[in-house]
């Protein structure tokens, strides 16, 4: 009797995925509002990487109990959980943990850990300063940029470069937030060790989270000691057939969210095949 060879199973890869939301908010104190950034955060330790995948904000997808909208309502309609939840359902992902934090409160966390360095260009800089002089109004203080180039920004600085919806489109946009979190990640890995714990008790206190400070210390000692690459990726891309389409009196990004699932999954995992 000839015997059926089963294929060999593969391990499926250590990956933990984190949700990284930007909040849309003015006070500093809240952090409610709709998911101005969405952020995959991968901890890829099969191939050792970090990747940040960005998912546009204004994406047409369901949302659990109401029904078709941009995805970063989820936020608002049932804070972080559901916002999780969602991202989960059309993404095809598992991720469990999430950190929410107002773009106000990441200057603190950025001026915290030294500022980020980031290339900024003429038309950026220019954009800035209105972002900056909304930022000194609210009373957070923030010089202005009088240059370009490679530039150590504060906090608040960092925040104005980010928020910039003015040079290009929205998916430079979730480029330049992409840019300063690789930069604080950096930032943060030449950082002393032995001041992590006092690093997480202060984004602790900045941010709303599901992680402990013994899980964000853990992560943060595995990239200091494996030294991972670092990948990007955004949602949607030229692989998404992507368009922008006016519905219910509000533009969004309408795609396949199916098919750019299996792609944001391959990159992931690294298992397109």
């Amino acid at each position: 009797v000839e015997e059926s060879v089963s294929e060999p199973e593969t391990e499926a890869p250590d990956v933990t995925n984190v949700l990284l939301f930007g909040v849309d908010g003015r006070d500093v104190s809240q952090t409610i509002g709709r998911s101005d950034s969405i952020i995959v955060l991968s901890l890829d330790k099969t191939h050792n990487k970090i990747k940040l995948s960005s998912i546009a904000r204004d994406t047409y997808a369901e949302v659990e109990g109401y029904g078709k909208t941009k995805i970063n309502n989820a936020f608002s309609y049932g804070g972080p959980q559901l916002a999780v939840k969602t991202i989960n359902q059309n993404c095809n992902l598992d991720a469990k943990d999430f950190v929410a934090v107002n773009f106000l409160q990441l200057s603190e966390i950025i001026d915290y850990i030294g500022g980020v360095t980031i290339n900024v260009d003429e038309d950026e800089r220019e954009v800035m300063e209105g972002y900056i002089q909304e930022l000194n109004r609210l009373g957070i203080e923030t010089e202005p940029v009088t240059e370009t180039g490679d530039l150590l920004l504060s906090g608040g600085q960092a925040v104005a470069y980010a928020r910039n919806r003015y040079t290009g489109n929205d998916l430079n946009r979730m480029e330049r937030q992409r840019e300063v979190l690789y930069a604080m990640v950096q930032a943060v890995l030449d950082m002393d060790i032995q001041k992590y714990p006092e690093l997480i008790s202060m984004i602790l206190s900045q941010c709303v989270t599901s992680l402990t400070d013994e899980e964000m210390i853990a992560m943060g000692s595995w990239a200091l000691l494996s030294k991972p690459s670092f990948e990007q990726y955004a949602l949607p891309n030229d692989d998404c057939n992507a368009h922008g389409e006016t519905i219910n009196e509000q533009w969004h990004f309408v795609y396949d969210l199916d098919n750019a699932a299996q792609l944001l999954h391959g990159f992931i995992y690294e298992d397109a095949e």
